[in-house]
């Protein structure tokens, strides 16, 4: 019973776990006025996409937030996130007046979307919103799809008023499919539990 016990543990433990894909854009871009400007990511990989898509938007800074809209799109399957949509409209005409610096990351595991309080915004983990300032659920989004291809983060500032900034660069993150990883639990049980009646006969 002891090896049995021992080969079943060992199954159990030998699940097919996935992997977490995080890849950082090589530059940044400048924030002025206009756009959409774009900073693609290119992946080779093309394990499936299982989930907990988020993005983080590094060394960003901008003064009035209520300017910007940003999205992040798989080219290769049309599928668009909406990662920031103009906070404060349409309660305030022109939009959320604080600034941001600092690193901000796009998650559902955010405490809320970007607040629109005080002069600067804290950097942290935030929800992305959408219109309204409405929270937007975007880990499973992409799933389903090939991590393949190219990753495009468009971020454009709506108004002509002389607010810019920058960014200094961008990471996608999402869960896909280890296809390297060993049998399922029930493959691998079963062969296992096979092998622990095999030892047991012969100590009979």
């Amino acid at each position: 019973m002891q090896v049995l016990r021992l080969l079943t543990t060992l199954a159990l433990a030998c699940a097919a776990h996935g992997a977490t894909l995080s890849t950082t854009s090589s530059g940044g871009l400048g924030v002025i006025d206009g756009g959409p400007h774009l900073v693609d990511i290119v992946l080779a990989d093309t394990r499936t996409i299982t989930g907990n898509f988020f993005v983080s938007l590094n060394s960003l800074s901008h003064t009035w937030i209520g300017d910007l809209f940003i999205t992040v799109t798989h080219v290769d399957t049309g599928t668009t996130a909406t990662v920031l949509h103009r906070i404060g409209v349409p309660a305030r005409t022109l939009g959320c007046p604080a600034n941001v610096s600092g690193t901000y990351t796009f998650a559902d595991s955010g405490v809320g979307v970007l607040p629109c309080s005080g002069t600067d915004i804290a950097p942290g983990t935030y929800r992305a919103s959408g219109p309204d300032d409405t929270a937007v659920s975007i880990a499973n989004l992409f799933n389903g799809q090939s991590a393949a291809g190219t990753w495009r983060l468009a971020i454009g500032d709506s108004f002509s008023l002389g607010d810019s900034g920058t960014l200094g660069s961008w990471t996608l993150n999402l869960d896909v499919a280890d296809e390297t990883a060993v049998p399922e639990p029930a493959t691998f049980s079963a062969v296992a539990l096979a092998l622990a009646a095999s030892l047991l006969a012969r100590r009979r």
